[in-house]
C-alpha cells in the first residue's frame, strides 16, 4: 500500500507539472505496484495517466514467493540458498516484507478486493531466459529467470510474448545492442509506449460509442 500511494503522488506530479496524461512503465514488482496504485486510486488518477506498460511483472503472483513461506521448504534439498537470494535481489530488492506479497495467496487476495478497473489500457510484456531456468526446472514454467510467463499476463491486457530469449534484466541494463538486426531495449521500451497509446485509443473510442 505505501508503495502504490508513493506511485499516485509521483503521478500526480508529473501530471501538475506538465499538465500531460502520464505513461506508466513498470518492471517486475514495479510493475505490480504501479497496477496497485492505479487499482486502488483510480478515480483520482483517471484523468491523469494514459495507461500501463507490465514489463516481466509477476502481476498474478510468484511461485518462489510461496515456496519460501511454506513451512519447511527450505530444508528441501532442491530448493538452494542461490535461488532464495536471486529472488530476493531480482524482484524484491533485498524487502523480505515484500516476499508475502507476491505469494498466490496474498495476490489473489488484493485482486479481489482491487481488480484493475477495465477502462484502464495495460500491455503485458514478458520473455523467456535462455539460461538455466531454475523455475522450469522445479515448476515447469517456462520463464525469464524469475518471473513466470503466465503470471506476467495481467487479464484483459494486450499481451506481448518476445520470442527472443531475454532474461528479467535485459530491460533495464545499459542500452547495448548486441544484434543489430534486433531491437535494443531503449528501442522496445519505445514500442511498449506506441503500442500503449495505441491501445488507449482504442479503448477511448470504445467508451465513446458505448
Amino acid at each position: 500500500m505505501a508503495n502504490a500511494n508513493r506511485i499516485k503522488e509521483i503521478i500526480e506530479k508529473l501530471y501538475y507539472r506538465s499538465r500531460k496524461r502520464v505513461v506508466i512503465l513498470g518492471h517486475s514488482k514495479g510493475g505490480v505496484d504501479s497496477a496497485a496504485a492505479l487499482s486502488i486510486y483510480w478515480n483520482q488518477l483517471k484523468d491523469k495517466v494514459v495507461g500501463l506498460v507490465l514489463a516481466q511483472s509477476p502481476y498474478s503472483g510468484n511461485p518462489v514467493a510461496s515456496d519460501i513461506l511454506r513451512p519447511g521448504l527450505l530444508k528441501h534439498v532442491n530448493f538452494r540458498k542461490e535461488v532464495v537470494e536471486i529472488f530476493m535481489s531480482g524482484i524484491l530488492n533485498g524487502d523480505l516484507r515484500a516476499i508475502e506479497d507476491l505469494t498466490y495467496e496474498k495476490r489473489m487476495e488484493f485482486l479481489r478486493s482491487y481488480p484493475l478497473p477495465r477502462e484502464i489500457p495495460v500491455v503485458s510484456f514478458h520473455t523467456e531466459t535462455c539460461n538455466i531456468d531454475f523455475l522450469k526446472l522445479r515448476y515447469r514454467e517456462k520463464s525469464d529467470g524469475i518471473v513466470t510467463r503466465k503470471d506476467a499476463e495481467a487479464p484483459g491486457s494486450v499481451v506481448v510474448r518476445s520470442r527472443r530469449k531475454l532474461d528479467h534484466a535485459w530491460i533495464i541494463r545499459p542500452c547495448l545492442n548486441e544484434d543489430p538486426r534486433e531491437a535494443n531495449n531503449s528501442q522496445l521500451i519505445e514500442a511498449l509506449f506506441t503500442l500503449l497509446v495505441e491501445v488507449a485509443d482504442r479503448k477511448g473510442r470504445l467508451l465513446l460509442a458505448n
